[in-house]
């Protein structure tokens, strides 16, 4: 595939105080995959990918060792689970998403993204996109 323009922007606003960031980022020309997902999570930990252990995949984006920006988004009701991550395949999860929030990461192993719901059942999407090979 050729090369691909990402960008994204971010605005926040409390009260009279507004803050707007965006930046744009070109993969590089080979590959620059992407994936769309979603799909829930409960009290047992997995991995992003749906498998249980890291060696699972995502479409055709890197796994390991490739620069990936990965938009999450905790798709559960108001009021439900918390979607708890861990970027280290481990059971430290220090980035919580509550109900119907969205995080945007720049990370370079999509494999050790591992997920929880903090009770019952979470839902979730995701947009994975490769930034270099």
């Amino acid at each position: 595939m050729a090369a691909k323009s990402v960008t994204h922007a971010v605005s926040l606003s409390l009260g009279d105080v507004a803050l707007a960031l965006s930046d744009t980022q070109t993969s590089a020309a080979n590959p620059t995959n992407f994936s769309l997902g979603d799909g829930s999570v409960g009290l047992t930990p997995e991995f992003l990918s749906g498998s249980t252990s890291s060696a699972g995949t995502i479409g055709d984006v890197k796994m390991s060792g490739g620069k990936v920006m990965l938009l999450l988004k905790n798709e559960t009701d108001a009021g439900g689970a918390d979607l708890l991550v861990s970027l280290e395949a481990n059971t430290q999860y220090l980035l919580s998403l509550k109900p119907q929030q969205i995080n945007l990461l720049t990370i370079t192993n999509l494999e050790n993204v591992k997920i929880v719901s903090s009770g019952g059942t979470a839902l979730f999407s995701y947009m994975a996109v490769q930034i270099d090979a």
